[in-house]
Protein backbone atom coordinates (compact mmCIF):
# COMPACT_ATOMS: atom_id res chain seq x y z
CA UNK A 1 0.00 0.00 0.00
CA UNK A 2 1.39 3.41 -0.94
CA UNK A 3 2.01 6.12 1.62
CA UNK A 4 -0.64 8.28 -0.06
CA UNK A 5 -3.33 5.61 0.39
CA UNK A 6 -2.25 4.99 3.97
CA UNK A 7 -2.47 8.70 4.75
CA UNK A 8 -5.89 8.91 3.12
CA UNK A 9 -7.07 5.88 5.08
CA UNK A 10 -5.99 7.27 8.42
CA UNK A 11 -7.51 10.64 7.54
CA UNK A 12 -10.87 9.12 6.60
CA UNK A 13 -10.87 6.93 9.72
CA UNK A 14 -10.19 9.97 11.87
CA UNK A 15 -12.98 11.95 10.23
CA UNK A 16 -15.42 9.09 10.74
CA UNK A 17 -14.39 8.83 14.39
CA UNK A 18 -14.92 12.53 14.95
CA UNK A 19 -18.07 12.99 12.89
CA UNK A 20 -19.73 9.53 12.96
CA UNK A 21 -22.75 10.54 15.10
CA UNK A 22 -23.68 13.29 12.64
CA UNK A 23 -23.02 11.12 9.58
CA UNK A 24 -25.21 8.36 11.00
CA UNK A 25 -28.15 10.54 11.96
CA UNK A 26 -27.89 13.07 9.13
CA UNK A 27 -29.70 15.48 11.44
CA UNK A 28 -27.28 18.38 11.20
CA UNK A 29 -29.12 21.58 10.43
CA UNK A 30 -26.27 22.69 8.16
CA UNK A 31 -27.68 20.47 5.39
CA UNK A 32 -30.68 22.80 5.15
CA UNK A 33 -28.58 25.90 4.48
CA UNK A 34 -27.51 27.25 1.12
CA UNK A 35 -23.82 27.42 0.35
CA UNK A 36 -21.06 26.85 -2.22
CA UNK A 37 -20.92 23.43 -3.91
CA UNK A 38 -18.39 20.84 -2.86
CA UNK A 39 -15.88 19.98 -5.60
CA UNK A 40 -14.92 16.75 -3.83
CA UNK A 41 -16.85 14.40 -1.55
CA UNK A 42 -13.60 13.38 0.13
CA UNK A 43 -12.03 16.78 0.85
CA UNK A 44 -14.86 19.28 0.40
CA UNK A 45 -13.95 22.94 -0.11
CA UNK A 46 -11.78 23.47 2.96
CA UNK A 47 -8.37 22.61 1.53
CA UNK A 48 -9.11 24.29 -1.81
CA UNK A 49 -10.11 27.61 -0.25
CA UNK A 50 -7.37 27.38 2.38
CA UNK A 51 -4.62 27.43 -0.24
CA UNK A 52 -6.10 30.40 -2.11
CA UNK A 53 -4.54 33.83 -1.79
CA UNK A 54 -6.16 36.44 0.44
CA UNK A 55 -9.63 35.76 1.81
CA UNK A 56 -11.22 36.21 -1.61
CA UNK A 57 -13.03 32.83 -1.69
CA UNK A 58 -14.62 33.38 1.71
CA UNK A 59 -15.54 37.02 1.04
CA UNK A 60 -17.04 35.91 -2.27
CA UNK A 61 -19.11 33.23 -0.55
CA UNK A 62 -20.40 35.81 1.95
CA UNK A 63 -21.37 38.16 -0.86
CA UNK A 64 -23.29 35.40 -2.63
CA UNK A 65 -24.81 33.39 0.23
CA UNK A 66 -24.93 35.84 3.12
CA UNK A 67 -23.34 35.77 6.56
CA UNK A 68 -24.53 32.24 7.42
CA UNK A 69 -24.11 29.36 4.98
CA UNK A 70 -23.22 25.71 4.60
CA UNK A 71 -19.51 25.17 4.06
CA UNK A 72 -18.50 21.70 2.73
CA UNK A 73 -15.67 20.20 4.79
CA UNK A 74 -15.07 16.51 3.99
CA UNK A 75 -16.94 13.24 3.40
CA UNK A 76 -20.02 15.29 2.57
CA UNK A 77 -20.01 16.74 6.08
CA UNK A 78 -20.59 20.48 6.32
CA UNK A 79 -19.48 23.16 8.71
CA UNK A 80 -21.65 26.22 9.20
CA UNK A 81 -19.71 29.27 8.04
CA UNK A 82 -20.35 32.23 10.34
CA UNK A 83 -19.52 35.76 9.17
CA UNK A 84 -22.07 37.47 11.44
CA UNK A 85 -20.04 39.46 14.01
CA UNK A 86 -22.72 39.06 16.68
CA UNK A 87 -22.65 35.27 16.49
CA UNK A 88 -18.84 35.19 16.41
CA UNK A 89 -18.82 37.42 19.50
CA UNK A 90 -21.43 35.26 21.23
CA UNK A 91 -19.43 32.11 20.51
CA UNK A 92 -16.34 33.68 22.07
CA UNK A 93 -18.41 34.76 25.08
CA UNK A 94 -19.70 31.25 25.84
CA UNK A 95 -16.73 28.85 25.70
CA UNK A 96 -18.62 26.16 27.61
CA UNK A 97 -21.19 25.99 24.80
CA UNK A 98 -18.88 26.60 21.83
CA UNK A 99 -15.87 24.33 22.33
CA UNK A 100 -12.69 24.32 20.28
CA UNK A 101 -12.69 21.37 17.91
CA UNK A 102 -10.66 18.26 18.67
CA UNK A 103 -8.52 18.83 15.58
CA UNK A 104 -7.65 22.38 16.59
CA UNK A 105 -6.73 21.35 20.15
CA UNK A 106 -4.56 18.51 18.83
CA UNK A 107 -2.74 20.88 16.46
CA UNK A 108 -2.01 23.43 19.20
CA UNK A 109 -0.90 20.71 21.62
CA UNK A 110 1.45 19.21 19.04
CA UNK A 111 3.05 22.58 18.39
CA UNK A 112 3.13 24.30 21.78
CA UNK A 113 1.91 21.87 24.42
CA UNK A 114 -1.19 22.44 26.53
CA UNK A 115 -1.13 26.23 26.77
CA UNK A 116 -3.73 28.95 27.10
CA UNK A 117 -4.81 28.52 23.47
CA UNK A 118 -5.73 24.84 23.80
CA UNK A 119 -6.54 24.43 27.51
CA UNK A 120 -10.19 24.07 28.41
CA UNK A 121 -12.56 24.45 31.34
CA UNK A 122 -11.00 24.49 34.83
CA UNK A 123 -7.41 24.16 33.59
CA UNK A 124 -7.84 27.22 31.39
CA UNK A 125 -9.19 29.19 34.35
CA UNK A 126 -6.21 28.06 36.43
CA UNK A 127 -3.75 29.13 33.71
CA UNK A 128 -5.49 32.46 33.26
CA UNK A 129 -5.36 33.16 36.99
CA UNK A 130 -1.63 32.40 37.19
CA UNK A 131 -0.62 34.25 34.01
CA UNK A 132 -2.83 37.35 34.37
CA UNK A 133 -0.54 39.20 36.87
CA UNK A 134 2.15 39.37 34.16
CA UNK A 135 -0.13 41.36 31.82
CA UNK A 136 -1.69 44.04 34.00
CA UNK A 137 -1.77 47.64 32.65
CA UNK A 138 0.83 48.69 35.23
CA UNK A 139 3.22 45.94 34.10
CA UNK A 140 2.79 46.97 30.45
CA UNK A 141 3.58 50.60 31.31
CA UNK A 142 6.69 49.50 33.20
CA UNK A 143 7.92 47.55 30.14
CA UNK A 144 7.27 50.36 27.67
CA UNK A 145 10.77 51.84 27.91
CA UNK A 146 12.17 48.45 26.86
CA UNK A 147 9.86 48.42 23.84
CA UNK A 148 11.31 51.78 22.82
CA UNK A 149 14.87 50.64 23.44
CA UNK A 150 14.44 47.68 21.08
CA UNK A 151 12.68 49.94 18.55
CA UNK A 152 15.75 52.18 18.44
CA UNK A 153 17.98 49.13 17.99
CA UNK A 154 15.84 48.32 14.96
CA UNK A 155 16.38 51.88 13.77
CA UNK A 156 20.17 51.40 13.96
CA UNK A 157 19.96 48.18 11.93
CA UNK A 158 17.81 49.86 9.30
CA UNK A 159 20.29 52.74 9.01
CA UNK A 160 23.10 50.26 8.40
CA UNK A 161 21.11 48.33 5.81
CA UNK A 162 20.06 51.31 3.70
CA UNK A 163 23.71 52.35 3.30
CA UNK A 164 24.06 49.34 0.99
CA UNK A 165 20.52 49.06 -0.38
CA UNK A 166 17.41 50.93 0.62
CA UNK A 167 15.23 47.91 -0.14
CA UNK A 168 14.56 46.10 3.14
CA UNK A 169 12.49 43.03 3.95
CA UNK A 170 10.57 44.69 6.74
CA UNK A 171 8.85 41.44 7.78
CA UNK A 172 12.21 39.84 8.49
CA UNK A 173 13.46 42.88 10.43
CA UNK A 174 10.28 43.19 12.47
CA UNK A 175 10.28 39.46 13.23
CA UNK A 176 13.77 39.77 14.65
CA UNK A 177 12.85 42.85 16.69
CA UNK A 178 9.65 41.43 18.15
CA UNK A 179 11.59 38.29 19.09
CA UNK A 180 14.18 40.51 20.80
CA UNK A 181 11.40 42.31 22.66
CA UNK A 182 9.92 39.04 23.84
CA UNK A 183 13.38 37.88 24.88
CA UNK A 184 14.02 40.87 27.15
CA UNK A 185 10.50 41.51 28.45
CA UNK A 186 9.22 37.94 28.33
CA UNK A 187 12.18 35.76 29.26
CA UNK A 188 14.85 38.11 30.61
CA UNK A 189 17.09 37.02 27.71
CA UNK A 190 18.98 39.45 25.46
CA UNK A 191 19.11 39.24 21.64
CA UNK A 192 16.69 36.36 21.23
CA UNK A 193 16.25 37.42 17.60
CA UNK A 194 19.95 37.09 16.79
CA UNK A 195 20.38 34.46 14.05
CA UNK A 196 23.05 32.79 16.21
CA UNK A 197 20.80 32.50 19.28
CA UNK A 198 19.90 28.81 19.49
CA UNK A 199 16.78 29.33 21.59
CA UNK A 200 15.55 32.11 19.33
CA UNK A 201 16.06 29.99 16.24
CA UNK A 202 14.18 27.12 17.86
CA UNK A 203 11.23 29.44 18.47
CA UNK A 204 11.48 30.75 14.90
CA UNK A 205 11.49 27.23 13.44
CA UNK A 206 8.52 26.19 15.55
CA UNK A 207 6.48 29.21 14.49
CA UNK A 208 7.62 28.74 10.90
CA UNK A 209 6.17 25.24 10.94
CA UNK A 210 2.77 26.69 11.72
CA UNK A 211 2.80 29.71 9.43
CA UNK A 212 4.64 28.34 6.39
CA UNK A 213 3.04 26.58 3.45
CA UNK A 214 3.12 23.19 5.17
CA UNK A 215 1.56 21.19 2.40
CA UNK A 216 -1.47 18.97 2.91
CA UNK A 217 0.42 16.17 4.67
CA UNK A 218 2.10 18.65 7.00
CA UNK A 219 -1.20 20.26 7.91
CA UNK A 220 -2.81 16.89 8.58
CA UNK A 221 0.12 15.69 10.70
CA UNK A 222 -0.28 18.47 13.27
CA UNK A 223 -4.04 17.80 13.42
CA UNK A 224 -4.02 13.99 13.33
CA UNK A 225 -1.39 12.55 15.66
CA UNK A 226 -1.59 9.10 14.03
CA UNK A 227 -0.17 10.53 10.79
CA UNK A 228 3.08 11.41 12.54
CA UNK A 229 4.26 7.85 11.94
CA UNK A 230 5.11 9.03 8.42
CA UNK A 231 8.45 10.87 8.29
CA UNK A 232 8.41 14.51 7.27
CA UNK A 233 10.82 17.43 7.49
CA UNK A 234 8.18 19.52 9.22
CA UNK A 235 7.63 17.05 12.08
CA UNK A 236 11.38 16.66 12.57
CA UNK A 237 11.68 20.44 12.80
CA UNK A 238 8.87 20.66 15.35
CA UNK A 239 10.30 17.91 17.55
CA UNK A 240 13.84 19.34 17.40
CA UNK A 241 12.63 22.85 18.19
CA UNK A 242 10.52 21.74 21.13
CA UNK A 243 13.42 19.73 22.56
CA UNK A 244 15.68 22.80 22.48
CA UNK A 245 12.97 25.02 23.99
CA UNK A 246 12.33 22.51 26.77
CA UNK A 247 16.02 22.23 27.64
CA UNK A 248 16.61 25.99 27.64
CA UNK A 249 13.28 26.59 29.36
CA UNK A 250 14.26 24.54 32.39
CA UNK A 251 17.39 26.66 32.80
CA UNK A 252 15.43 29.91 32.49
CA UNK A 253 12.81 28.81 35.03
CA UNK A 254 15.53 28.00 37.55
CA UNK A 255 17.06 31.44 37.00
CA UNK A 256 13.68 33.19 37.10
CA UNK A 257 12.95 31.76 40.54
CA UNK A 258 16.05 33.51 41.89
CA UNK A 259 15.32 36.94 40.34
CA UNK A 260 12.97 39.77 41.15
CA UNK A 261 12.71 41.05 37.62
CA UNK A 262 9.52 42.10 35.85
CA UNK A 263 9.96 39.95 32.77
CA UNK A 264 6.90 37.81 32.12
CA UNK A 265 8.60 34.52 32.99
CA UNK A 266 9.76 35.79 36.39
CA UNK A 267 6.29 37.14 37.13
CA UNK A 268 4.71 33.86 36.03
CA UNK A 269 7.05 31.83 38.26
CA UNK A 270 6.28 34.12 41.19
CA UNK A 271 2.53 33.94 40.60
CA UNK A 272 2.74 30.15 40.31
CA UNK A 273 4.59 29.90 43.63
CA UNK A 274 1.71 31.72 45.33
CA UNK A 275 -0.68 28.92 44.36
CA UNK A 276 -1.35 26.00 46.67
CA UNK A 277 0.89 23.01 45.99
CA UNK A 278 -1.91 21.05 44.32
CA UNK A 279 -2.66 23.89 41.87
CA UNK A 280 0.87 24.89 40.92
CA UNK A 281 1.98 24.40 37.33
CA UNK A 282 4.76 21.93 36.67
CA UNK A 283 8.00 23.02 35.07
CA UNK A 284 6.86 21.54 31.76
CA UNK A 285 3.53 23.36 31.94
CA UNK A 286 5.28 26.70 32.52
CA UNK A 287 7.44 26.10 29.44
CA UNK A 288 4.31 25.37 27.41
CA UNK A 289 2.72 28.66 28.50
CA UNK A 290 5.77 30.67 27.45
CA UNK A 291 5.89 28.92 24.07
CA UNK A 292 2.21 29.66 23.53
CA UNK A 293 2.51 33.31 24.57
CA UNK A 294 5.50 33.76 22.27
CA UNK A 295 3.49 32.62 19.26
CA UNK A 296 0.49 34.73 20.22
CA UNK A 297 2.67 37.84 20.65
CA UNK A 298 5.79 37.72 18.49
CA UNK A 299 4.28 36.38 15.27
CA UNK A 300 1.08 38.41 15.31
CA UNK A 301 2.80 41.74 16.06
CA UNK A 302 5.47 41.41 13.36
CA UNK A 303 2.86 40.37 10.79
CA UNK A 304 0.42 43.16 11.72
CA UNK A 305 3.16 45.79 11.57
CA UNK A 306 4.34 44.54 8.18
CA UNK A 307 0.83 44.95 6.79
CA UNK A 308 0.62 48.40 8.39
CA UNK A 309 3.78 49.63 6.68
CA UNK A 310 2.78 47.99 3.40
CA UNK A 311 -0.47 49.95 3.33
CA UNK A 312 1.14 53.18 4.54
CA UNK A 313 3.59 52.83 1.65
CA UNK A 314 0.64 53.18 -0.72
CA UNK A 315 -0.61 56.38 0.96
CA UNK A 316 2.06 59.14 1.13
CA UNK A 317 -0.33 61.74 2.55
CA UNK A 318 -1.29 59.43 5.42
CA UNK A 319 2.41 58.78 6.07
CA UNK A 320 3.06 62.51 6.25
CA UNK A 321 0.21 63.08 8.68
CA UNK A 322 1.40 60.25 10.92
CA UNK A 323 5.01 61.47 10.77
CA UNK A 324 3.92 64.98 11.73
CA UNK A 325 1.84 63.73 14.66
CA UNK A 326 4.65 61.57 16.04
CA UNK A 327 7.30 64.25 15.50
CA UNK A 328 5.54 66.46 18.04
CA UNK A 329 6.48 64.01 20.80
CA UNK A 330 9.87 63.75 22.51
CA UNK A 331 12.27 61.05 21.30
CA UNK A 332 11.37 58.90 24.30
CA UNK A 333 7.69 59.52 24.97
CA UNK A 334 5.83 58.00 27.87
CA UNK A 335 3.30 55.27 27.29
CA UNK A 336 0.52 57.75 28.04
CA UNK A 337 1.84 60.30 25.51
CA UNK A 338 2.00 57.76 22.70
CA UNK A 339 -1.31 56.19 23.60
CA UNK A 340 -2.96 59.62 23.29
CA UNK A 341 -1.95 60.07 19.62
CA UNK A 342 -5.27 59.90 17.71
CA UNK A 343 -4.01 59.06 14.22
CA UNK A 344 -1.59 56.41 15.48
CA UNK A 345 -4.45 54.82 17.40
CA UNK A 346 -6.67 54.79 14.31
CA UNK A 347 -3.92 53.26 12.14
CA UNK A 348 -3.34 50.43 14.62
CA UNK A 349 -7.05 49.82 15.10
CA UNK A 350 -7.71 49.74 11.36
CA UNK A 351 -4.92 47.31 10.49
CA UNK A 352 -6.09 44.92 13.20
CA UNK A 353 -9.64 45.21 11.86
CA UNK A 354 -8.68 44.40 8.26
CA UNK A 355 -6.00 41.83 9.16
CA UNK A 356 -6.97 40.11 12.42
CA UNK A 357 -4.02 38.08 13.78
CA UNK A 358 -6.06 34.87 13.58
CA UNK A 359 -8.45 35.18 10.61
CA UNK A 360 -10.70 32.25 11.48
CA UNK A 361 -11.28 29.54 14.04
CA UNK A 362 -13.59 26.58 14.53
CA UNK A 363 -15.98 25.71 17.33
CA UNK A 364 -18.06 22.61 18.08
CA UNK A 365 -21.37 22.83 19.93
CA UNK A 366 -21.25 21.05 23.29
CA UNK A 367 -25.06 21.13 23.63
CA UNK A 368 -28.08 21.67 21.42
CA UNK A 369 -28.40 25.39 20.86
CA UNK A 370 -30.95 27.73 19.29
CA UNK A 371 -28.83 30.66 18.09
CA UNK A 372 -30.64 33.97 17.43
CA UNK A 373 -29.82 35.59 14.08
CA UNK A 374 -29.21 39.31 13.60
CA UNK A 375 -30.97 39.05 10.24
CA UNK A 376 -33.22 36.37 8.67
CA UNK A 377 -31.68 33.51 6.68
CA UNK A 378 -33.40 31.74 3.76
CA UNK A 379 -33.09 27.94 3.66
CA UNK A 380 -32.84 25.69 0.62
CA UNK A 381 -36.57 24.95 0.72
CA UNK A 382 -37.47 28.65 0.75
CA UNK A 383 -38.34 28.90 4.43
CA UNK A 384 -36.95 31.92 6.28
CA UNK A 385 -35.60 31.49 9.81
CA UNK A 386 -34.67 33.94 12.56
CA UNK A 387 -32.61 31.49 14.62
CA UNK A 388 -30.35 28.49 14.01
CA UNK A 389 -31.67 25.33 15.74
CA UNK A 390 -28.38 23.44 15.95
CA UNK A 391 -27.53 20.04 17.37
CA UNK A 392 -24.74 19.09 19.72
CA UNK A 393 -21.64 18.29 17.68
CA UNK A 394 -22.28 20.68 14.79
CA UNK A 395 -19.15 22.58 13.80
CA UNK A 396 -19.02 26.31 13.15
CA UNK A 397 -16.30 28.02 11.15
CA UNK A 398 -16.07 31.45 12.80
CA UNK A 399 -14.65 33.88 10.24
CA UNK A 400 -13.13 36.74 12.23
CA UNK A 401 -11.85 38.46 9.10
CA UNK A 402 -15.28 38.44 7.43
CA UNK A 403 -16.95 39.61 10.64
CA UNK A 404 -14.41 42.44 10.99
CA UNK A 405 -15.11 43.50 7.39
CA UNK A 406 -18.89 43.50 7.76
CA UNK A 407 -20.23 46.27 5.52
CA UNK A 408 -23.29 46.75 7.74
CA UNK A 409 -20.91 47.77 10.53
CA UNK A 410 -18.07 49.53 8.69
CA UNK A 411 -19.59 50.79 5.45
CA UNK A 412 -19.31 49.82 1.77
CA UNK A 413 -15.50 50.13 1.82
CA UNK A 414 -15.16 47.74 4.77
CA UNK A 415 -12.58 45.58 2.97
CA UNK A 416 -10.22 48.54 2.46
CA UNK A 417 -7.58 49.92 4.83
CA UNK A 418 -8.77 53.42 5.74
CA UNK A 419 -7.99 54.74 9.25
CA UNK A 420 -10.04 57.87 8.57
CA UNK A 421 -13.24 55.80 8.65
CA UNK A 422 -13.27 56.31 12.43
CA UNK A 423 -13.88 60.04 11.88
CA UNK A 424 -17.13 59.38 10.02
CA UNK A 425 -20.43 59.96 11.82
CA UNK A 426 -21.99 56.78 13.22
CA UNK A 427 -18.92 54.64 12.58
CA UNK A 428 -19.09 51.87 13.51
CA UNK A 429 -22.77 51.70 12.66
CA UNK A 430 -23.30 48.86 15.16
CA UNK A 431 -21.64 48.02 18.46
CA UNK A 432 -20.01 44.58 18.49
CA UNK A 433 -19.20 43.13 21.94
CA UNK A 434 -15.46 42.52 21.90
CA UNK A 435 -12.30 42.70 23.99
CA UNK A 436 -11.15 45.86 22.20
CA UNK A 437 -12.05 48.38 19.54
CA UNK A 438 -15.43 47.02 18.35
CA UNK A 439 -13.52 44.34 16.43
CA UNK A 440 -13.03 40.66 17.20
CA UNK A 441 -9.29 40.55 16.55
CA UNK A 442 -8.55 39.90 20.24
CA UNK A 443 -11.60 37.70 20.79
CA UNK A 444 -14.11 38.40 23.56
CA UNK A 445 -15.18 37.08 26.93
CA UNK A 446 -13.23 34.99 29.43
CA UNK A 447 -10.90 33.62 26.73
CA UNK A 448 -9.96 36.93 25.15
CA UNK A 449 -6.32 37.59 24.27
CA UNK A 450 -4.61 37.98 27.62
CA UNK A 451 -1.73 39.96 26.11
CA UNK A 452 -3.58 42.37 23.83
CA UNK A 453 -2.43 45.46 25.78
CA UNK A 454 1.16 44.22 25.48
CA UNK A 455 0.73 43.82 21.70
CA UNK A 456 -0.84 47.27 21.25
CA UNK A 457 1.90 49.02 23.24
CA UNK A 458 4.59 47.15 21.30
CA UNK A 459 3.04 48.02 17.93
CA UNK A 460 2.76 51.70 18.82
CA UNK A 461 6.34 51.91 20.09
CA UNK A 462 7.73 50.37 16.90
CA UNK A 463 5.56 52.49 14.61
CA UNK A 464 6.60 55.59 16.55
CA UNK A 465 10.29 55.06 15.83
CA UNK A 466 9.84 53.88 12.22
CA UNK A 467 7.43 56.58 11.06
CA UNK A 468 9.39 59.41 12.72
CA UNK A 469 12.51 58.42 10.82
CA UNK A 470 11.48 56.83 7.52
CA UNK A 471 9.27 57.25 4.50
CA UNK A 472 8.32 53.90 3.00
CA UNK A 473 7.54 52.88 -0.58
CA UNK A 474 6.35 49.61 -2.04
CA UNK A 475 8.88 47.58 -3.99
CA UNK A 476 6.45 45.05 -5.45
CA UNK A 477 3.00 43.66 -4.76
CA UNK A 478 2.84 41.12 -1.95
CA UNK A 479 0.38 38.26 -1.64
CA UNK A 480 -1.83 37.66 1.33
CA UNK A 481 -1.75 33.97 2.23
CA UNK A 482 -4.40 32.24 4.28
CA UNK A 483 -3.17 30.34 7.29
CA UNK A 484 -3.29 30.32 11.06
CA UNK A 485 -1.88 33.84 10.77
CA UNK A 486 -1.88 36.14 7.74
CA UNK A 487 1.69 36.72 6.58
CA UNK A 488 2.60 38.66 3.42
CA UNK A 489 4.35 36.56 0.76
CA UNK A 490 6.58 37.25 -2.24
CA UNK A 491 7.61 34.42 -4.59
CA UNK A 492 6.14 31.80 -2.25
CA UNK A 493 8.20 32.99 0.73
CA UNK A 494 7.14 35.11 3.74
CA UNK A 495 8.39 38.59 2.85
CA UNK A 496 7.39 42.25 2.74
CA UNK A 497 10.05 44.25 0.85
CA UNK A 498 9.84 48.03 1.20
CA UNK A 499 12.03 50.89 0.03
CA UNK A 500 13.11 53.14 2.92
CA UNK A 501 14.00 56.84 2.70
CA UNK A 502 15.27 58.76 5.72
CA UNK A 503 13.27 61.85 6.72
Amino acid sequence: MSVAYAVAGVFVAWLLYIFFPAVKSRQWFAHQLNGPPSPSFLTGRFFIDFWQKDHAPHMGHVQRYGKIFKYPFALGIPMIFIADPYIVSDAYSHPDTYKKTKGMITMLDNLFGRGLLSADDDFHKQLRRIIAPAFTPSIIRSLFSEFLEEAYRLQERLQDKVKENNEVDILNELSRTTLDIFGTTGLGQDQLGDPLNRLGQAYTSLIGALTADMGKLGMLQVIITQLQIFPSAMMRMIKTSRAIIESKGKQMIAQAGQKRDKDLLSLLVKSNSNESASKQLSEQQIIEQITTILFAGHETVSTSLSWTLYHLADNPSLQTRLHDELSELPEEPTFEQLDACPLLGKVVREILRVYPPVPSTQRELAVDQDIPLSEPVALKDGRVITSLPLKKGEVLNLSVVCANRDKDVWGPDAEEFNPDRFDRPNTPAKQIPSAWGNVLSFSHGSRNCIGFRFALAEMKALLFVIMRNWRVERVCPVEHRNGITSRPYVDDKPSCPLRLHAV
